[in-house]
């Protein structure tokens, strides 16, 4: 038995769930054993009232041997060539999604330093269980993210190193969700006919919701060497005072 306590710390944004009112709840230790199913219990204390429903978790994935994140190498963004970071979907997953979230640190002219990062997206994925998923990426197409999401500041010096945490500057994230997560995606999709009106998909036992889960995996990474040589020189990134 986990005991789920309400907590009203985590601050909440105004995104698909009630704003501010949406109730979060914290277990009391880390949910992760992927060889068990989790039967949540919602008992309202007023009425008697029981909901229940159950789910089980997405094991970790793991690069497969000819995706380049499969060697603990630094990221390499320098060459005029695409790149596909592979893996296989684990048992319970079936959609999927990546990040590319570049971290660093400004220094504006009185020594203030300031952390900043930005988020490069990728288009989502659909597979089966032990199908390989694969996520291409054009090299280049970073300095390009770089020159469109950080200002031109005379005077500022970014850096990569020193980052909150000692973490690396480059972080490559995964996202796996359920076959459940899957068909409420296809159920709320814009529709294109006459009619508007959606079937309603819920995994609640005497409610409405969606009790699921979902993988999120990171693999942080240094920039290589070809990359600061490229980032010092690239008409996207020169002026961005990067230093290394």
């Amino acid at each position: 038995t986990i005991i789920l306590t309400r907590v009203t710390s985590i601050p909440k944004d105004s995104g698909t769930f009630y704003y501010p009112g949406q109730v979060y709840y914290k277990a009391d230790r880390p949910i992760t054993d992927a060889t068990s199913s989790y039967r949540l219990t919602v008992r309202n204390t007023q009425t008697g009232y029981v909901a229940k429903s159950t789910t089980n978790l997405i094991p970790d994935i793991s690069m497969t041997a000819n995706s380049p994140l499969y060697f603990n190498t630094d990221a390499d963004f320098a060459t005029q060539l695409p790149i596909t970071y592979k893996f296989s979907a684990t048992i319970n997953s079936r959609v999927f999604d990546m990040e590319i979230v570049f971290r660093y640190r400004e220094i504006d002219p009185s020594g203030t330093v300031s952390y900043k990062s930005i988020t490069i997206p990728f288009n989502e994925q659909f597979a089966n269980p032990s199908e390989e998923v694969d996520f291409q990426y054009y090299r280049p197409d970073f300095l390009v993210a770089l020159s469109q999401s950080i200002p031109v500041v005379p005077g500022v010096i970014r850096k990569v190193d020193q980052l909150p945490g000692g973490v690396k500057p480059v972080e490559y994230r995964f996202y796996c969700g359920t076959e459940d997560l899957y068909t409420y995606y296809q159920i709320t999709q814009p529709s294109s006919g006459i009619v508007q009106e959606r079937p309603l998909f819920t995994t609640i036992e005497n409610g409405v919701g969606i009790f699921t889960s979902r993988l999120i995996h990171s693999e942080f990474r240094n920039l290589s060497g070809n990359t600061k040589a490229v980032m010092d020189t690239s008409r996207f990134t020169r002026d961005l005072n990067f230093v290394f």
